[in-house]
């Protein structure tokens, strides 16, 4: 004779549990196991348990940790390159001096990678966070070993950029130059002035 077995059934409690659970990562899931338990003690003081308890309604509940879709590369034009690279050459070769430019930035609140959500959907971000403070730098260095760079904090924008490409022009000291830059707006209005 099989042996019946019990399913414990869901209680109230259970139930508060998970909906405060899954109220709190779907408003920030990347938010830590750690900052889930306490924000729901905070709301409801009077229902007591444990992280490890926490860890098994999620899993049970089918809540997994999980890297966040931010956004997608774009493909590859080998043709693209190959023909960039040929022009680079042909440059070099008529004695240009070829200098290559990039601004890069340092934020104190990096975007999190992964975060809690229901098994089978995807985690799907905001971008829209508190202000945040950050340094940003231009760098420049040329084939012959020579480099600039300039510090600033707050945005890069064309008016600093402009700057930048004339102290550079001005050490440089030769119409000969080939500046190498990636296609931000303010990178094709600065050099049409200068053009």
């Amino acid at each position: 004779m099989k042996r019946k077995v019990h399913r414990k059934k869901k209680t109230n409690q259970y139930l508060q549990l998970y909906t405060s659970v899954l109220s709190i990562i779907q408003e920030n899931p990347f938010i830590s196991m750690k900052d889930i338990h306490n924000r729901f003690l905070t709301i409801h003081g009077s229902i007591m348990f444990s992280i490890s308890t926490l860890r098994r309604i999620m899993k049970y509940n089918r809540i997994v940790y999980k890297k966040a879709t931010w956004r997608t590369p774009s493909k590859s034009n080998i043709e693209g390159k190959e023909q960039y690279i040929q022009t680079l050459n042909q440059y070099k070769q008529n004695g240009y001096n070829i200098i290559s430019i990039d601004e890069t930035g340092f934020i104190n609140n990096q975007m999190p990678i992964k975060g809690y959500c229901k098994k089978g959907f995807p985690l799907k971000a905001s971008k829209c966070v508190p202000k945040r403070s950050k340094l940003s730098c231009i760098m420049a260095i040329s084939d012959s070993g020579a480099y600039w760079e300039n510090y600033k904090d707050e945005n890069i924008n064309g008016c600093r950029f402009c700057t930048f490409i004339c102290n550079i022009i001005q050490q440089v000291k030769s119409r000969n130059c080939v500046f190498i830059m990636d296609n931000i707006v303010f990178h094709k209005k600065t050099c049409k002035k200068h053009h």
